[in-house]
């Protein structure tokens, strides 16, 4: 079965949108990342191309956002394909995998602001 079917799976499952990261979409991950033995914790964001709003990490990430990394999105698929099966939930989504307690969770993301609200 391909990675794309599993995530449609997924996201009716979850009866979420589903709204697959492109190829070349990049991916924010911590150390440790590429380490099936660690948890997970994944949350997407806006979608800013070529940014896919997904930001994955383990509990080796030191809390610095500088010490991420950015992959393409396929690189994730080849390397944690467990992983990359969530990760055609829509922004607003969440996960943590791997732990004693997986979940996936969605939350409402505020409405972008726009130039207008900033200028009244």
């Amino acid at each position: 079965m391909k990675v794309s079917d599993l995530q449609r799976d997924c996201c009716r499952y979850y009866d979420m949108a589903f709204k697959p990261p492109k190829p070349d979409h990049l991916v924010w991950i911590s150390a440790g990342f590429y380490d099936p033995t660690q948890p997970v914790e994944g949350s997407r964001g806006a979608l800013d191309f070529p940014l896919s709003g997904w930001v994955l990490t383990t509990p080796k990430h030191d809390g610095r956002p500088d010490s991420l990394v950015q992959v393409h999105f396929h690189h994730i698929v080849e390397k944690r394909p467990d992983l990359a099966v969530y990760m055609a939930l829509p922004p607003g989504s969440s996960f943590l995998l791997g732990s004693q307690r997986d979940h996936v969770r969605f939350e409402e993301l505020p409405p972008p602001e726009n130039g207008l609200s900033k200028l009244a």
